[in-house]
């Protein structure tokens, strides 16, 4: 099959942090299962993606594997990406289609380029190479709208 390309485009991927620790888990020869490590992680995922600016959107994302660093024992890992898009014609796109483009699919776009940093990364490491599960990113979509809204109790910003 042939692929159609999509009207969105990636110009630019810069990774602005990136740490990775090893806490050696357990006592002397005890056997770990490394899956069932891996599987216990806490994933934090937050992200930005800002107005267009001449055409060109900038997402922000970040991800933290395993956190705080005096946490359970295993990687540790925070990395902190940006990422430069565009999406051509979209003065006449369906709203629906455009918001799909320029939030859904450049978080996912982001998510998978840090899924790569982090498996690179862990690639040679004591536990072997750790894989960024998949993640839902409409919940992530839902859980960032319910961070914005403003309680009815509380003063709005800027008003006295």
């Amino acid at each position: 099959m042939l692929a159609k390309r999509s009207p969105l485009k990636w110009h630019e991927f810069a990774l602005l942090q990136s740490y990775f620790r090893f806490v050696a888990p357990g006592k002397g020869n005890e056997t770990v299962n490394v899956d069932q490590l891996f599987d216990s992680y806490a994933l934090d995922i937050d992200f930005v993606v800002k107005k267009p600016v001449d055409g060109m959107r900038q997402v922000f994302t970040k991800v933290l594997v395993n956190w705080p660093e005096e946490g359970p024992a295993g990687y540790k890992l925070f990395v902190e990406a940006v990422g430069l898009f565009s999406i051509a014609g979209e003065e006449g796109m369906k709203e629906d289609v455009r918001k799909n483009l320029a939030y859904y699919s450049t978080v996912n776009m982001m998510l998978n380029r840090i899924r790569a940093h982090i498996s690179l990364i862990t690639a040679t490491s004591t536990l072997g190479s750790y894989v960024l599960p998949a993640v839902d990113v409409t919940d992530l979509f839902k859980q960032k709208a319910q961070q914005k809204q403003v309680p009815p109790s509380a003063p709005k910003p800027g008003k006295k």
